[in-house]
């Protein structure tokens, strides 16, 4: 399956609507990743150089006067997974570890990929799409032109881009 990269293309409520469709949601510190765990998507939040306790994102109906989390260490708190990475400076506040936004964080980049695959399979182990749904193929929005596969899936299948319009559907129909 190819890739849908939506950076700059999407509005924030777009945003929202798309990943409050996702089955899971894998990002770091930003406000995507807070907004999947507010909406009770499984979120897969990596941390680093943040402080989880003061940044870390809010899983969807914990209780407002007590803190989900600690200040070290990877943890599960409701719908949310956090990954923090093991370097001993962690969490240090900075915008990477050469104090530049544009610098790379090694606390991020020691958090392995399957790691992160085995958090995100456990948080969706419950999951599934039904087995007599069958995806449309052709783009339903007038063109009929061909559907590729993204690499976002929602609970009811990938979201799909026309190859000849550029539309993006979600659209499945059931067999």
């Amino acid at each position: 399956a190819g890739t849908l990269n939506t950076a700059g293309t999407l509005s924030v409520g777009a945003s929202a609507c798309m990943v409050s469709r996702a089955t899971a949601f894998v990002g770091t510190d930003t406000a995507l990743t807070h907004v999947a765990a507010a909406l009770g998507v499984p979120t897969i939040a990596l941390f680093g150089p943040s402080n989880p306790v003061k940044w870390g994102p809010w899983p969807r109906n914990h209780p407002p006067e007590s803190d989900p989390w600690h200040r070290y260490g990877s943890q599960h708190v409701g719908n949310v997974t956090l990954l923090q990475g093991v370097a001993s400076c962690v969490p240090c506040g900075l915008e990477g570890c050469d104090r530049d936004v544009s610098s790379y964080s090694d606390c991020l980049l020691q958090l392995s990929p399957k790691k992160v695959i085995a958090a995100l399979e456990a948080s969706t182990v419950n999951q599934h799409v039904p087995e007599n749904t069958a995806y449309i193929t052709n783009c339903p929005i007038g063109c009929a032109g061909p559907l590729a596969a993204t690499a976002i899936v929602l609970p009811e299948g990938p979201l799909m881009r026309c190859s000849s319009c550029g539309q993006i559907t979600s659209q499945a129909s059931e067999a």
